[in-house]
């Protein structure tokens, strides 16, 4: 940074991505959760796991216990896809 800083003509973009992660690692629990969500929509939870070295153990242990009585199929992204093309009664 310090070598890009004495350059004559410096131009630094953030985007909504970078803004969520930062956010998230700075502890604000709005953002943590829509970083979940978004990682969760776009199957890269892995990311969290592998690439940051988060466990998502206790969230979805919590998820389990909290929501059992749900059925999984509401959540997979067929099933909603499904229920979006379904006609309407």
């Amino acid at each position: 940074m310090e070598m890009l800083t004495n350059y004559h003509s410096v131009d630094i973009q953030w985007g909504n991505h970078d803004i969520i992660w930062m956010g998230s690692a700075a502890g604000i629990r709005a953002m943590i959760a829509n970083l979940i969500r978004i990682s969760a929509r776009y199957m890269t939870l892995d990311t969290i796991e592998n690439g940051y070295g988060i466990s998502l153990l206790p969230l979805a242990t919590f998820a389990m216990e909290r929501y059992k009585m749900i059925p999984v199929t509401f959540l997979r992204r067929e099933s909603r896809k499904a229920q979006r093309q379904a006609p309407k009664k």
